[in-house]
């Protein structure tokens, strides 16, 4: 299964742009790491909005423990078709998740964050 969603945000656009196939294995890894880059977002502005203050190590642990204390890692270790697309459901909720708690933590709401949380968590559907 090779889901909608990867085809819409990056193997149509790169097809239509190049007329050459994008590599399964490189867009698991641009999506996974996409999605870790978001969710490291997330960490970051959370821990900021309830000012709480970690040493420098700990917070890098916190970080590292993001990346690799999931399944991701196995995940990108044979990645085909059907691991494509929970790469990609990963990058949209990660991305998801970080938009809307963007619109909860402001206190001037911007209807923008609401609109891109409410898109990619429909895009980690496909």
């Amino acid at each position: 299964y090779h889901g909608a969603t990867p085809a819409l945000l990056l193997f149509g656009p790169w097809y239509l742009i190049t007329r050459h196939d994008f590599p399964e294995n490189f867009a698991a890894f641009l999506f996974a790491l996409g999605g870790y880059l978001f969710l490291a977002a997330l960490f970051i502005r959370v821990f900021s909005s309830l000012s709480i203050r970690l040493p420098l190590g700990l917070y890098i642990l916190f970080l590292l423990a993001l990346g690799v204390g999931q399944s991701v890692p196995f995940l990108l270790h044979r990645a085909k078709v059907y691991e494509v697309a929970i790469a990609c459901g990963y990058f949209c909720l990660g991305s998801g998740f970080y938009f809307l708690f963007r619109l909860l933590a402001v206190s001037k709401r911007s209807g923008l964050w609401g609109v891109l949380a409410g898109i990619y968590f429909g895009l980690a559907i496909g």
